[in-house]
This record gives C-alpha cells, sequence and structure tokens, in this order.
C-alpha cells in the first residue's frame, strides 16, 4: 500500500470509528446508518486486499529469485556448450554460429535458443561428450530449460495477482471514499448544533500530510493491522 493509499485507508478508519461511536444517533432505515455501514464494508475489504497484497508481493519476488537462479544456471550450461561448439568449428568451420547465445536479457529468447542449441547439439552430441561434457549433458539442458520455463510462468502469474490484489484495493478504498463524501451531508445535518460531535468528525474526515522527508519512513513503520478497525 503507498502512502496516499495508507493515508486515505487512516482516514476511512477513523470515520468509521466516528459512526460506530455515534451509532445511536444513525437509526436503522435511515441513510446515515446505511452508508456507515457501506463504509465499514470497504474498511474491513481493504484490510484484506491488503493482507493480500503483501502477500502476493512476498511471493512475487520469491519467484523473481527463482527465476534468477533458474536463468543463471541454464545460461551456464548454454555457454558450456557453446564453448565446446567454438572448439568443434576449428575442424568445422562455422559450426559454431548454431551455437551462439542471444545477447540482452530477454527472457524469452534465452528459452527459445537454448531449444534451438539443443536440437543442434543432438545432431553430434557425441563430439559434444567426446571434448568433455557429461553423456547425459541434453537431458540437463531440457531439464534447466524445463525450469526456467516454469520459473517464468511462476513469475507471471504471481506479478498478475499482486496486480489484482491492488486493483482490489483501490475499489474497496474509492468505495469508502464515496461513502464519506455522501456522509459529509449526513453528518453535518445530524449534528447541527453540536460543535463538539462536529469538531470529531471534521479531525475524523480530515486526510493527514506528511512533510516528503517523512513519508518513506512512515510507509514503512506503519504496517496495515487489523486492530485499527473496531466491530
Amino acid at each position: 500500500m503507498n502512502l496516499k493509499a495508507r493515508q486515505l485507508y487512516e482516514m476511512l478508519v477513523r470515520v468509521n470509528s466516528f459512526g460506530e461511536a455515534h451509532a445511536e444517533r444513525f437509526p436503522a432505515g435511515t441513510m446515515g446508518r446505511r452508508v456507515f455501514a457501506t463504509l465499514g464494508r470497504s474498511v474491513r475489504e481493504a484490510i484484506d486486499c491488503a493482507g493480500a497484497q503483501q502477500s502476493k508481493q512476498g511471493k512475487a519476488r520469491g519467484a523473481t529469485g527463482t527465476k534468477t537462479a533458474a536463468r543463471r544456471a541454464l545460461r551456464k550450461q548454454l555457454e558450456a556448450i557453446h564453448r565446446t561448439a567454438r572448439a568443434l568449428a576449428l575442424d568445422l568451420p562455422g559450426f559454431d554460429v548454431k551455437f551462439r547465445i542471444p545477447r540482452g536479457n530477454s527472457d524469452l529468447r534465452l528459452l527459445t535458443a537454448s531449444r534451438e542449441i539443443a536440437k543442434h547439439a543432438r545432431e553430434r552430441a557425441a563430439d559434444f561428450v567426446d571434448h568433455g561434457l557429461p553423456p547425459a549433458f541434453l537431458d540437463h539442458l531440457a531439464a534447466s530449460a524445463d525450469r526456467f520455463e516454469q520459473a517464468l510462468r511462476d513469475q507471471s502469474a504471481s506479478r498478475n495477482a499482486r496486480v489484482a490484489a491492488g486493483v482490489t484495493l483501490k475499489r474497496s478504498l474509492d468505495n469508502g471514499l464515496l461513502a464519506v463524501r455522501r456522509l459529509d451531508a449526513v453528518v453535518p445535518n445530524v449534528f447541527e448544533g453540536d460543535p463538539v460531535a462536529l469538531r470529531l468528525w471534521r479531525r475524523a474526515r480530515r486526510v493527514e500530510r506528511l512533510a516528503p522527508r517523512l513519508r518513506r519512513a512512515t510507509v514503512a513503520e506503519s504496517p496495515l493491522t487489523l486492530d485499527k478497525v473496531g466491530g
């Protein structure tokens, strides 16, 4: 949850608490009771979404680490095959052209190249083994390529899940903000002539603003917790 979303969430929590503390002023069936009920649901949904988002961020980081390791292992094997192909090219000019490893960081290009290299290496597998590669080097290469491909899928799925959680969180916060805007009319009407309650309302309704130098520290030190919501 970024700083803007956290500030909005904390305002919604305060407004929800205000409604709970003054529930008797909003009888069943009134607009105020209905809107505060909607706000409460939005706050609870935001808690669930923020927790899910945090969990999915952790999974995404883990998936990225797994992909990095799988990529490194695959590239190491491709480099050994390419190095051996260059030695074979001493007697077979141009032989190593088919075993070049693509430059850059494209995961798809590397995966595609590994499949192509395996196909070409299979044609003269005995020569590669004769130059010191393990007899099962093609099996090892295929297994590494499969692990890398699976890691790519896992990373993509984790990223999509994290984005989806963020979208759901935003929708919950937006719904909560819409409820508060409705209450901007209801609450002053209900508490007309009660300056203490109106002052508490304005305090709850205010969205806190932090100095830029404090923003990063606040986000890091203020985790979203269930104990902020009553009821």
